[in-house]
């Protein structure tokens, strides 16, 4: 009968770090972005939504820390999804109005379905710009109104 090491091989400690790792690892990462909706990502980085529709100032990094992942991988996963700044300039869809009117919904206390419905609204009109063609140029989107230039304007 042959000997059995108790010292794992080499190869069962690399799957094994793989696994284990809750962070840089191909495997992990390979987990947390199958899991990872498109719509919650649009949510929390172009409107400023998480997954609660709680309002609040997102970037990149904020991206990131929220659904575990570097800030390289948070960048990878945008430009995949379409998502990332580079992209989506060439849609004609104002984003920045939509990022200002969340805003506007979490200053005046919108409940929790109105965020909701908003968001679905955005995401359903985005994608319907998105369908409808890129442009090769940028499309440049000055047109958001704040609220303070409605109240002083």
């Amino acid at each position: 009968m042959a000997e059995t090491s108790s010292t794992p091989s080499f190869l069962t400690v690399q799957f094994l770090r793989l696994i284990l790792e809750p962070r840089g690892s191909d495997v992990g990462y390979a987990f947390r972005m199958a899991s990872l909706d498109t719509y919650e990502l649009f949510c929390f980085y172009h409107l400023g939504f998480d997954s609660h529709y709680e309002y609040g100032f997102r970037n990149l990094h904020h991206v990131a820390s929220h659904f575990g992942l570097t800030v390289d991988q948070a960048k990878s996963e945008l430009r995949d999804r379409e998502l990332d700044a580079s992209q989506v300039k060439h849609v004609d869809y104002n984003l920045a109005k939509a990022h200002s009117d969340a805003q506007i919904l979490d200053l005046e206390g919108a409940s929790l379905q109105e965020r909701e419905s908003f968001a679905n609204r955005i995401w359903k009109e985005y994608l319907r710009a998105k369908d409808n063609g890129v442009s090769d140029t940028i499309i440049d989107h000055l047109d958001v109104v704040s609220a303070f230039d409605l109240e002083h304007g």
